[in-house]
């Protein structure tokens, strides 16, 4: 059905398109540069974080309660944040560490 690269017709995809190369690689560094600059290490990024309470203020930290799976025992609307970029062959694995400032003292304390 057609001949390829004859004077009427277009050459042929699977001479130009590496989708077709049986030595093209798949691993994404190779096919593009830009995902090994983007793999690594990335912080810290200040973030804040939309924590307020119904009457508008700073949720204040609280003891972890089951039954309602509510409580954090930090104060959220300021923390740091890390990432970490993965790239191995045709996998892209991104991590996110989240660290917040301790506890205040008078949670800590208290029974």
């Amino acid at each position: 059905m057609g001949n390829c690269s004859s004077m009427l017709t277009k050459q042929c995809l699977g001479l130009s398109d590496p989708r077709y190369d049986p030595n093209a690689s798949n691993d994404l560094i190779d096919q593009d540069g830009l995902w090994k600059q983007y793999a690594g290490f990335w912080g810290p990024f200040a973030e804040r974080r939309n924590t307020l309470s119904e009457d508008n203020a700073p949720r204040k930290p609280s003891f972890y309660n089951p039954v309602e799976k509510v409580g954090w025992p930090y104060t959220s609307d300021v923390f740091t944040s890390y990432r970490v970029v993965t790239i191995e062959g045709t996998r892209f694995k991104s991590s996110k560490f989240y660290f917040y400032k301790p506890a205040p003292e008078d949670f800590c304390s208290q029974t």
